[in-house]
């Protein structure tokens, strides 16, 4: 059945993706597209397909890289924390968002007073 097909196409997939995640990364399983299965070859009743796809790996943040992060961060003004950000290994992009609004756009002196979140 195609179903049972595409299901067991997809785990081993992700089996073999995650097994080879480069170190600091994991597989993100969401991100899986797979083409449509491309005949090789047929034998009576045992046919064997080709299947391409594609997927993403995603940065592991670890609670102690989020801690020397906002330390490095610590009492940093916008350009300084952009520039900190920017020099990030594997970073795609980021976003700065001070609040409560009134404060000055500047980190905040103490590092357990900055959040830092990732997208996946």
């Amino acid at each position: 059945r195609p179903a049972d097909v595409d299901a067991a196409i997809r785990a081993e997939a992700n089996a073999r993706l995650t097994a080879t995640a480069p170190a600091g990364f994991r597989f993100d399983q969401a991100t899986v597209q797979l083409a449509a299965p491309a005949l090789l070859s047929a034998d009576g009743d045992v046919a064997r397909y080709s299947v391409t796809g594609t997927g993403q790996w995603v940065a592991v943040v670890s609670d102690e890289e989020r801690d020397r992060l906002a330390a490095e961060l610590a009492g940093s003004g916008t350009d300084d924390a952009n520039r900190i950000l920017s020099a990030v290994p594997g970073l795609q992009g980021h976003a700065i968002d001070y609040a409560p609004g009134w404060l000055p756009d500047r980190m905040p002196p103490s590092a357990g007073r900055i959040e830092i979140r990732v997208d996946d």
